[in-house]
């Protein structure tokens, strides 16, 4: 069982393709009216909190802030899962472990990384900090 998400600027809009012929409700920024040059990671946080999705980016550093900031104000955030560039296939398959792990409602104001490929002999992804 999967959950609503919504793909950053940055990502790949086949994942989403691919996402969506499996079945999943998936959405990307472009789609979202989000790809402009200069939409900040917040309007992208605010656009997944008002419709119930959680965001995948490769960008940790700015999302991780704004979603601090939110809880520093008291708002609750989507969640959010970082990953690392990847090839597609790879991310693919990681996109899935990820929908295998956790389900709707499981995971609240959740700041995580996209689980291994243990198939591909990846290793957990260590992000900034970590």
């Amino acid at each position: 069982m999967s959950f609503p998400l919504c793909l950053d600027e940055h990502i790949d809009p086949d994942l989403a393709d691919l996402l969506r012929r499996a079945g999943d409700d998936v959405m990307t920024a472009g789609q979202a009216g989000l790809a402009a040059i200069g939409v900040s990671d917040e309007k992208q946080l605010e656009y997944a909190a008002e419709h119930g999705r959680v965001v995948l980016t490769y960008d940790a550093s700015t999302f991780r802030a704004v979603a601090q900031a939110w809880v520093d104000s008291g708002r609750s955030h989507p969640d959010i899962v970082f990953c690392r560039r990847r090839p597609l296939e790879q991310l693919y398959r990681r996109v899935l472990l990820l929908f295998e792990m956790y389900h709707p409602g499981d995971l609240k104001n959740a700041v995580i990384w996209l689980p291994p490929d243990r198939t591909a002999g990846e290793d957990i992804e260590a992000g900034p900090g970590r």
